[in-house]
């Protein structure tokens, strides 16, 4: 892995005005659990967390989690083709955006560790 990409996103400067998100803000995508960097994807928020006791017990989603590609499109299925309640399609719309925007955001990762890596070839 990429020490410049660790130091970078060690801090919060995620969804700030030197990276701005229109989903995240002041966000640490890089942390580190018993010496390993922990899956960005685990870092998202769950998908309900603002929802009542009483709205989770109407829900027809049953995860409360989007960390992959295959419940990303489960929950998009689920907004176009099912009868959901408000809460539910504004919730899973809001943790879609979250979803689709990490996944940009580790497109351009893997283009900043890149060039890193060149910067620091060339100079050898």
């Amino acid at each position: 892995s990429s020490s410049y990409i660790q130091g970078k996103y060690s801090e919060p400067i995620y969804g700030t005005p030197e990276i701005p998100s229109y989903n995240f803000e002041a966000f640490t995508w890089i942390k580190k659990e018993n010496g390993e960097v922990k899956d960005p994807y685990s870092l998202l928020p769950k998908i309900f967390e603002d929802a009542s006791e009483h709205d989770l017990e109407t829900l027809l989603f049953e995860d409360d989690e989007l960390a992959d590609g295959g419940a990303a499109l489960t929950a998009y299925a689920k907004l176009q083709f099912t009868e959901i309640s408000d809460i539910e399609r504004e919730a899973l719309k809001k943790a879609l955006l979250k979803y689709c925007e990490l996944d940009t955001l580790a497109m351009v990762l893997i283009f900043e560790a890149f060039r890193e890596w060149l910067s620091v070839r060339s100079k050898k």
